[in-house]
Order: structure tokens, then C-alpha cells, then sequence
């Protein structure tokens, strides 16, 4: 779905393109690390951004959009009980976890 509307966006932008002199397509690809102890992992991403330069005026018209695929960790917790009565006083339990990061601009 993402995709989709990334498409109507561009196309938006280049339909206008007429009043605009100039325009430029750039790309390139990133690793990101995560440094936290307990969250480590490694991802790869694309970054795409479009600078559009009108004919009349000074300043530029940008959009940029960056995504990461998704880095998978794991953590292990103890639930520990409050109260003294509670049986067991403690129950361990792993969370798998996945984090993607996603970013779009525009000025």
C-alpha cells in the first residue's frame, strides 16, 4: 500500500514538473546499527529524494522519503510477584521484537 502512494506522489510532482525548470532523482542505499546492549541488530536502507527547481524563483521544492527493512532482536524479562503469597514468585518470559524505521519529508 505504501508503495502505491509513493507512486501518486512522484507522478503528483512530475505532472507539475511544467512549471518547474529543473529537476533531479537521487537514491542510495545505508546499513543502521542499533548500539543499545539489549536491542542489537543490523538493517539495511534506501533513501530516494527529489529536488524540483522552479524557473522563476530561488528556492527549491524537495521530498525525500527513507525506509529501513526490519531489525528483529529478542529480550528476557522476569515478572517478578509483589505479594508473598503469590506461587510462583517469579516467571521468566522471552519478547521477540521488530522495529522498522520509515521517513518522509518535504520542504
Amino acid at each position: 500500500m505504501g508503495r502505491v502512494w509513493i507512486f501518486i506522489f512522484l507522478s503528483g510532482v512530475l505532472l507539475t514538473s511544467s512549471v518547474f525548470a529543473q529537476y533531479s532523482v537521487a537514491t542510495d542505499g545505508s546499513l543502521l546499527r542499533n548500539l543499545k546492549e539489549q536491542q542489537k541488530f543490523w538493517v539495511f536502507g534506501q533513501t530516494v529524494q527529489l529536488n524540483l527547481y522552479p524557473a522563476v524563483e530561488k528556492n527549491a521544492v524537495y521530498a525525500w522519503i527513507s525506509y529501513y527493512t526490519t531489525g528483529n532482536f529478542t529480550n528476557n524479562f522476569v515478572a517478578a510477584a509483589k505479594n508473598a503469597g503469590t506461587t510462583p514468585q517469579e516467571i521468566h518470559y522471552t519478547a521477540h521484537t521488530g522495529l522498522r524505521y520509515r521517513q518522509l519529508s518535504v520542504g
